[in-house]
């Protein structure tokens, strides 16, 4: 039986309609279902709760309970290998947050998410990033801003320097689904300008 060519054409358009309808949803269910719309550093040099620094002593303690797994199942991480304390001034040490205003686009919650730093530089002045207080997660089809605190040894850098070596790293998202584990890596400087 041979098909007419308005039988055929039809036939070409849903088609074509379906396979696009199939890679939108494959994309956006399965293989990238956040998307990071901007971000933001903050840098806190008078936090509420540490006052006019932070006690090195307290940093080597989440230092130490990062590198020993004792973080009560959050994920933070130890940046700075070499040399991790380089002042004893608590005025040395400022937190900055890396926030995220991301979208889950897909039908699945995602939970479990934990932001660290991809490759990072065992003499950045970064020392750590910070075990987050709560496991942060997104509902479909919602938005949430995720935050990654580090902690900074800014000794005699200004702040416009340390602002520069923030937005040189690239930020892996981890999360999870029902699809499994993933990881999303956001380059900042392509994203905050």
């Amino acid at each position: 039986m041979k098909l007419s060519g308005k039988a055929s054409a039809a036939i070409v358009i849903v088609s074509a309609v379906i396979i696009c309808l199939l890679s939108f949803l494959i994309s956006t269910q399965f293989l990238n279902p956040l998307t990071v719309a901007n971000g933001a550093i903050r840098h806190d040099t008078d936090s509420i709760l540490f006052g006019d620094g932070i006690d090195p002593d307290f940093i080597k303690g989440i230092y130490e309970d990062i590198q020993t797994g004792h973080v009560n199942g959050t994920y933070g991480e130890t940046v700075r290998q070499n040399d991790p304390f380089p002042s004893e001034n608590k005025e040395d040490y400022i937190f900055y947050d890396v926030r995220l205003k991301t979208r889950n686009n897909s039908v699945f919650k995602q939970a479990g998410i934990y932001l660290l730093i991809k490759d990072p530089d065992p003499d950045s002045d970064i020392i750590l990033v910070v075990p987050p207080v709560k496991n942060q997660m997104i509902d479909r089809f919602e938005s949430e801003t995720l935050i990654m605190s580090t902690i900074v040894c800014k000794k005699d850098k200004t702040v416009d320097e340390l602002m520069a070596e923030m937005l040189k790293l690239d930020v892996e998202i981890h999360y999870s689904n029902p699809t499994g584990e993933h990881v999303k890596t956001i380059h900042l400087k392509n994203l905050i300008k």
